[in-house]
Parts: C-alpha cells; sequence; structure tokens
C-alpha cells in the first residue's frame, strides 16, 4: 500500500505510527511547514497509548461549581465558554472524578523523532490533494477541513490561555479544575506533565489566543473524493471536536487493515 498523509501535526504522525504497526512503509507525508510539539498551546494528554513507550498517570478532574446551580454541570459550561446552549456535548458530560492518561508531548516528540524524515514541506491544497488520489491507494488528510471544502461551515471560538494558574489557585501535579462560576474570567487551569495552563473566555494579561471548534459541521462530502481513497481525520480534518488522537490510531489501522 502506497499512502500518503496531508499534515504532519499529531494527528499527521499519530496516522503514520498506525500505518507503521501494521506493515506500511510507503508512506509520504507533506506540510507547509515543519511542526513543532512547543506550538501545541493549552491542556493536551492521550487517553490510550497507541502502542507508544508510555507509561499512563492518573488525573484529578475538580469542579468548581455555584452554590446555588440549578442546571447541569455541562450547560453551564456551555453558557460561560460558548456563551449559550449550542455546545452540551462538552468536556462536562459524565466527567469522571479520575482519568488515566498519556503524556501527550512526550508521545509528539516520539513520533516525530520516528517519522520527521518521510515530510515534504509543501503548500497543499485541493489540487495536490486529487493528484496524490491519483497516484496513491490511500491519502490522509489531517489539514483543516475548509482546504477541501471551502464552502463548508466550521464554526470556531476564540479562547485564551495563559502558562500560569489563576492568583490564588493552587494545583497539585495531574490535576484539572473547571470554574463554572459565571463572574470569574477563566473556565479551566491545570497542571500536567510539567505543563501549567489556565483557559480564559476572553483576553486576559499575559494569554495568548487559541482557536477552539465549536461545533461539528455538517456538509455533504464529495463521494468522488472519499471512493477514491481520501480519509479525512483528526480535529480540524472532521471539524470535530470530540475526536481524540487516540482514535486516530484506531482509525487508520482499522482503514489499513479491512478498508473501512
Amino acid at each position: 500500500m502506497n499512502v500518503a498523509i496531508i499534515g504532519a501535526g499529531m494527528s499527521g504522525l499519530m496516522a503514520a505510527h498506525a500505518l507503521y504497526t501494521v506493515g506500511v512503509s510507503q508512506i509520504d507525508i507533506y506540510d507547509r511547514c515543519q511542526p513543532n510539539v512547543s506550538q501545541q498551546k493549552g491542556l493536551h494528554y492521550l487517553h490510550g497509548r497507541c502502542d507508544l513507550p508510555l507509561q499512563p498517570v492518573r488525573l484529578k478532574n475538580l469542579v468548581v461549581k455555584p452554590s446555588d446551580l440549578d442546571i447541569e454541570a455541562n450547560v453551564q459550561y456551555s453558557r460561560k465558554v460558548w456563551g449559550n446552549d449550542g455546545v452540551l456535548n462538552n468536556s462536562l458530560v459524565n466527567l469522571p472524578d479520575e482519568t488515566e492518561v498519556y503524556d501527550f508531548r512526550a508521545a509528539y516528540q516520539i513520533l516525530q523523532s520516528r517519522y520527521e524524515h518521510l515530510i515534504t514541506p509543501v503548500n497543499v491544497t485541493k489540487m495536490r490533494v486529487e493528484r496524490l488520489l491519483e497516484e496513491r491507494d490511500l491519502v490522509i488528510s489531517t489539514i483543516p477541513l475548509q482546504v477541501l471544502y471551502p464552502h463548508a461551515v466550521c464554526e470556531s471560538e476564540t479562547v485564551y490561555v495563559s502558562e500560569s494558574l489563576p492568583q490564588n489557585v493552587e494545583l497539585s501535579d495531574f490535576t484539572v479544575m473547571y470554574n463554572l462560576e459565571m463572574n470569574v474570567p477563566w473556565y479551566r487551569a491545570s497542571k500536567v506533565f510539567g505543563q501549567t495552563y489556565t483557559e480564559y473566555v476572553g483576553a486576559h494579561e499575559t494569554t495568548i489566543p487559541i482557536k477552539k471548534i465549536k461545533t461539528q459541521t455538517t456538509i455533504d462530502m464529495d463521494q468522488e473524493f472519499t471512493e477514491r481513497g481520501l480519509l479525512m481525520v483528526g480535529r480540524f480534518a472532521e471539524w470535530n471536536r470530540k475526536r481524540l488522537v487516540h482514535e486516530i490510531y484506531d482509525i487508520v489501522r482499522r482503514t489499513a487493515e479491512y478498508g473501512n
């Protein structure tokens, strides 16, 4: 099998890793730049090991609620972060007290060291993808959906991230705290795998803006693309805010082995 992967971020590297684990070695990765793990701002962790030399860690989840809260936590979270009730399938749905997690940045560094030799710098366009579909058995796109489907409605929201904790907030290692108080400007603070972040709804001192997917897009995918061997996988490629990295590993393995 001869495969081209579009995008050399975490999703693209994980796709390459999945292919190698099932014996696919004819792989090229295309990206306009060489991504770096330092570009990944905000809370990140893996929910699965993905056949990497990683050790699991127990992560504590804490939720600070108003004393008079009379709605579900996920509803309050949507109102605070997104400003409405439109994103109810969010992190606060069935949030466990503890979660088993793996180091996202360590995984990224391992994958980059293993597969960076496959990366070719190139500006990827829809026309280039069409050419690759003629040449390859499978093309995997992990780049933003709008590149291939400019007409797609891809809603996002800008939030702001600081690499420090809010004033008067202390967290032990491997802890994430969600704050549902509407008069508090931050909604999530974390101290995980040596990385400290606080996420704010609006601009705040020492913060940087990041884009979050708001709602999953609903468009009619070009059947010709998919029938010719295009697999779009990853949070931004699918424009699906609930897509997790370990799921990419499973999806690509299954596609390479069974074709679905």
